[in-house]
Protein backbone atom coordinates (compact mmCIF):
# COMPACT_ATOMS: atom_id res chain seq x y z
CA UNK A 1 0.00 0.00 0.00
CA UNK A 2 2.84 2.40 0.83
CA UNK A 3 4.37 1.95 -2.61
CA UNK A 4 1.01 2.45 -4.34
CA UNK A 5 0.36 5.71 -2.46
CA UNK A 6 3.88 6.93 -3.16
CA UNK A 7 3.51 6.10 -6.86
CA UNK A 8 0.28 8.15 -6.97
CA UNK A 9 1.71 11.12 -5.06
CA UNK A 10 5.52 11.10 -5.15
CA UNK A 11 5.78 14.66 -3.81
CA UNK A 12 4.18 13.65 -0.52
CA UNK A 13 6.91 13.35 2.14
CA UNK A 14 4.82 11.05 4.34
CA UNK A 15 4.09 8.64 1.49
CA UNK A 16 7.73 8.75 0.39
CA UNK A 17 8.97 7.89 3.86
CA UNK A 18 6.57 4.97 4.16
CA UNK A 19 7.66 3.58 0.79
CA UNK A 20 11.39 4.39 0.78
CA UNK A 21 12.45 5.20 4.33
CA UNK A 22 14.69 8.10 5.27
CA UNK A 23 16.72 9.37 2.32
CA UNK A 24 18.10 12.63 0.96
CA UNK A 25 15.16 13.29 -1.37
CA UNK A 26 12.76 12.75 1.53
CA UNK A 27 14.73 15.25 3.60
CA UNK A 28 14.47 17.78 0.76
CA UNK A 29 10.68 17.26 0.58
CA UNK A 30 10.39 17.89 4.32
CA UNK A 31 12.33 21.14 3.92
CA UNK A 32 10.13 22.09 0.99
CA UNK A 33 6.74 21.41 2.57
CA UNK A 34 7.11 21.79 6.33
CA UNK A 35 6.57 25.20 7.84
CA UNK A 36 9.54 26.99 9.34
CA UNK A 37 7.52 29.37 11.50
CA UNK A 38 4.63 28.73 13.84
CA UNK A 39 1.40 29.39 11.89
CA UNK A 40 -0.90 32.11 13.15
CA UNK A 41 -4.35 31.09 14.45
CA UNK A 42 -6.01 32.91 11.53
CA UNK A 43 -4.55 30.33 9.12
CA UNK A 44 -6.70 27.52 10.47
CA UNK A 45 -10.17 26.67 9.30
CA UNK A 46 -11.30 24.64 12.28
CA UNK A 47 -9.25 22.85 14.89
CA UNK A 48 -5.53 23.08 13.99
CA UNK A 49 -4.73 19.84 15.79
CA UNK A 50 -6.79 17.89 13.29
CA UNK A 51 -6.17 19.89 10.14
CA UNK A 52 -5.16 17.76 7.16
CA UNK A 53 -1.69 18.18 5.74
CA UNK A 54 -0.40 15.18 3.88
CA UNK A 55 -3.45 13.14 2.95
CA UNK A 56 -4.23 15.28 -0.08
CA UNK A 57 -2.28 15.84 -3.26
CA UNK A 58 0.55 18.26 -2.57
CA UNK A 59 -0.43 20.20 -5.69
CA UNK A 60 -3.80 21.19 -4.17
CA UNK A 61 -1.96 23.33 -1.60
CA UNK A 62 -3.94 22.22 1.45
CA UNK A 63 -0.67 21.43 3.24
CA UNK A 64 -0.06 25.20 3.47
CA UNK A 65 -2.83 25.52 6.05
CA UNK A 66 -1.71 22.66 8.26
CA UNK A 67 -0.91 22.97 11.92
CA UNK A 68 2.43 21.22 11.55
CA UNK A 69 1.60 18.06 13.50
CA UNK A 70 2.28 15.71 10.58
CA UNK A 71 5.56 17.48 9.95
CA UNK A 72 6.54 17.17 13.61
CA UNK A 73 5.71 13.48 13.58
CA UNK A 74 7.48 12.79 10.30
CA UNK A 75 10.60 14.78 11.20
CA UNK A 76 10.89 12.88 14.48
CA UNK A 77 10.49 9.49 12.77
CA UNK A 78 12.81 10.52 9.92
CA UNK A 79 15.64 11.71 12.15
CA UNK A 80 15.40 8.64 14.38
CA UNK A 81 15.71 6.47 11.26
CA UNK A 82 19.04 8.00 10.23
CA UNK A 83 20.74 7.93 13.65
Amino acid sequence: MARVLFKRESENPFYRYNAKGADEEGAQLLLKYCVRNKPTPEVFDGDPLYYVEFDHKMSDGKWKNGGGHYCNFLINVFTQSVE
